[in-house]
């Protein structure tokens, strides 16, 4: 019984999410921003929820090398301004891994380089890429 309940409950959050957030961010967000090198990429899409809070998305990724990459469903913050800021923290995070491991080929680590790079605060902070 007690799994059940638990079932259930976790069936109400996501439910919950695919009507409040998921459903209305995919049919309002701003379109795909991306950032990429040849062997890179980085895109996140960011949508302004109904209750007035906004959600981002994101998946990044290597196109050589271990392949490595991570994503983030629809999640919830207060501003856009956070958006930006998470996805930021976590391409940073992604693309600044120490590249350790025997699968790591010389054009992943020149391609690390690369993506750390675009993703540097200019003169005037970070830039966002338009959205395709």
């Amino acid at each position: 019984m007690e799994t059940t309940e638990t079932s259930s409950a976790a069936d109400k959050r996501f439910d919950e999410w695919v009507n409040n957030v998921r459903d209305p961010a995919e049919t309002s967000n701003e379109g795909v921003r991306r950032i990429s090198t040849g062997e890179t990429f980085a895109e996140y899409r960011i949508a302004k929820l109904p209750s007035g809070l906004w959600a981002m998305d994101s998946s990044m990724a290597y196109r050589c090398g271990n392949g490595r990459g991570t994503g983030m469903p629809w999640s919830v913050f207060e501003s856009r301004e956070k958006c930006v800021e998470v996805f930021l923290k976590r391409a940073r995070g992604m693309f600044g891994l120490e590249l350790n491991c025997g699968s790591v080929s010389e054009r992943q680590r020149v391609a690390q380089k690369e993506m750390l790079g675009l993703l540097e605060e200019s003169l005037f902070g970070f830039v966002e890429p338009e959205p395709i």
